[in-house]
């Protein structure tokens, strides 16, 4: 092993006692099966006990998972780990030096992400804290290619928008109605874009509606039902085949159709493909830059009223429609039932995330309303009960058109003033001397 692996090491490569010490090696193997009969073999060979070599995948017995990795990250031993996929992507161990395939690849950006499990550089006196007799920095690893993955035909299998010109909405009901590879590879990237962009709120509200799934879980199974390493993992665990016996095209594509089947059920879901479409809508503006708007007149528009009637009738729908589901529309209706309870108090209770709740439903689907929007329909339809709007857009202008609605209120003024105004009554009865 000294002469083959390390010959820069030369005689360094050994412990104080003279035994060679292996560098930290990682074994890739097809199954979780010939995982554990490599195991045994090493551990036979080398009869260092068990410590020595350990499986790291989904499948460990007695221990768990990450904490072996964490050892085999910082720890001595094990020196030898053998994997399936737990740390073939994504893991960092830098102290890997070598890596030995047993098991074919058949995607090239998987096998590239395998590589690329040993590429981080490691100074030596890091390396030595987990390997004693390293007398230099690690600026190379080794690959032993047992099988012949770099001979194999790789495929290269990106995750893709193959579809761009179809929307989204549009997307989600294909993936039901035709299942295919350009279809799943499509959707998977959209959701990937929109993960990178949504806010952890809107997070919460995916995994409720999915049913604690996320959007990169989601985005993950699409893309892996035509990855053909998964299917090659897959097909085996259902019809239990041996290593040495291929799949038939029969098993696969019946594999394929039962993972595809679970991959796009969530979309089944009408209420996610509205919540995804109206997140979208949030985070993306379309700025049409060939079709540029021009002037054709300049005149009165004399359907500005009923425009302003319209928005005004949604928005009293939108209060109808969630008094019984919004909690700051509850408390809204409590003041209107019982008009002599104290209001300051009964406004305290208004948190900035009961806003924010009713602001972002007023701008969801089906009502689509921004609260400038509905302050300008009320200022074309009742000009004389609505103040000036320096800070309508400001968040808390909801809640003056919702008061003003209601009619706890007789004009719609931003609710800035009234704050305002409240602090200065506050601060002047703070200031007026007592009577004795």
């Amino acid at each position: 092993m000294k002469d083959e692996f390390y010959p820069e090491r030369d005689e360094n490569y050994s412990q104080e006692d003279g035994k060679p010490e292996v560098p930290k090696t990682l074994i890739f193997a097809k199954t979780d099966s010939h995982a554990e009969d490599l195991v045994h073999i090493v551990r036979e060979e080398f009869g260092e006990g068990n410590d020595f070599c350990k499986k790291i995948t989904y499948n460990v017995k007695n221990e768990d998972p990450e904490s072996i990795l964490q050892q085999f990250r910082t720890s001595y031993n094990p020196r030898i780990a053998v994997t399936v996929d737990m740390i073939a992507t994504g893991t960092d161990v830098k102290p890997i030096e070598i890596l030995i395939f047993m098991r074919d690849v058949r995607s090239r950006n998987y096998f590239q992400q395998m590589i690329g499990r040993g590429t981080r550089s490691m100074s030596k006196d890091d390396l030595q804290q987990v390997t004693r007799s390293a007398k230099i920095n690690k600026e190379r690893f080794y690959i032993i290619d047992a099988v012949g993955v770099f001979k194999s035909v790789k495929v290269n299998y990106p995750v893709v928008d193959k579809k761009p010109t179809i929307p989204l909405k549009d997307l989600m009901k294909m993936v039901i109605l035709q299942p295919d590879e350009d279809t799943m590879s499509s959707l998977a990237a959209r959701l990937t874009k929109i993960d990178k962009q949504i806010p952890e709120t809107e997070r919460a509200k995916f995994k409720e509606i999915t049913g604690s799934k996320d959007l990169t879980e989601i985005a993950v199974n699409l893309a892996n039902v035509y990855d053909p390493d998964e299917i090659d993992k897959n097909v085996r665990q259902i019809f239990n085949l041996p290593n040495n016996i291929e799949p038939t095209e029969t098993q696969g594509n019946e594999t394929i159709k039962q993972f595809s089947n679970s991959a796009i059920k969530p979309f089944d879901n009408p209420r996610l493909r509205e919540f995804l479409e109206t997140v979208l809508q949030k985070i993306y503006q379309i700025i049409d830059e060939t079709n540029i708007d021009r002037v054709i007149r300049s005149e009165f528009d004399t359907t500005a009223k009923e425009n302003a009637d319209e928005i005004i009738n949604n928005f009293r729908k939108f209060i109808d429609d969630n008094k019984d589901e919004i909690t700051a529309l509850k408390i809204f209706y409590a003041l209107k039932t019982n008009r002599h309870s104290r209001l300051d108090r009964e406004s305290a209770k208004l948190s900035y995330t009961m806003i924010k709740e009713l602001r972002d439903a007023l701008l969801s689907p089906p009502y689509n309303l921004t609260i400038e929007q509905v302050w300008t329909a009320y200022e074309r339809v009742a000009p004389k009960k609505v103040k000036h709007k320096t800070t309508v857009g400001m968040l808390t202008g909801i809640i003056s058109l919702i008061r003003f609605e209601l009619k706890l209120d007789e004009t719609l003024k931003p609710y800035s003033e009234v704050v305002n105004r409240r602090f200065k009554e506050w601060a002047f009865n703070k200031r007026r001397p007592c009577a004795v």
